[in-house]
């Protein structure tokens, strides 16, 4: 036997609630809202930085339209910190926003005023096993524009390698990492 059949009565009259319970269900009239959406709304800015929460929470209410109420999902998870940021996906069909809390300061970007190469030297390679601190989609849009090198330096890396093969290698314990969310 394959599987089990067990009669449900009356499931067509509970049909509709079964459906809104789904985590794909679209209610008439919305949409998802996607990386590309969101990219027009932030200038086509692919990742921003700010001070703080507030400055972020301003951003995100006046730029791009964020309901006021999601805000609790940052203290329900204790998303606070200094130099929060902010990364767009743009090419996620949904789910194209992504936070960080903890490393700007590791991200080398030219666009990053919170830089800091002291910090970011020691704890850059932090970002791979945090993946609840940073998406793994950020830290790849990261290391494709090389904006945390700081991590080569780390003695998880062999010293001895060339630039491509440290970058391979990091890419590898980035995927052994994060194994169940890469």
């Amino acid at each position: 036997m394959n599987g089990i059949l067990i009669p449900v009565q009356d499931t067509a009259s509970h049909w509709d609630e079964f459906v809104k319970k789904d985590t794909d269900y679209k209610a008439e009239g919305t949409r998802d809202v996607t990386g590309e959406m969101l990219l027009e709304q932030s200038g086509g800015r692919e990742i921003l930085y700010f001070e703080d929460t507030e400055e972020m929470k301003d951003y995100l209410m006046t730029n791009m339209h964020y309901p006021t109420e999601y805000f609790d999902f940052f203290k329900k998870q204790y998303l606070t910190g200094k130099h929060p940021l902010l990364f767009i996906d743009k090419n996620a069909k949904k789910f194209a926003l992504h936070f960080s809390f903890e490393f700007t300061p590791c991200i080398a970007d030219p666009a990053n005023p919170y830089y800091d190469a002291a910090i970011a030297h020691k704890e850059a390679i932090e970002m791979f096993w945090n993946d609840n601190s940073i998406s793994t989609e950020t830290i790849l849009w990261l290391l494709e524009r090389n904006y945390i090198p700081d991590i080569y330096d780390d003695a998880l890396l062999s010293q001895e390698n060339s630039p491509e093969e440290k970058q391979a290698d990091a890419r590898f314990l980035l995927r052994y990492m994060r194994r169940e969310n890469y």
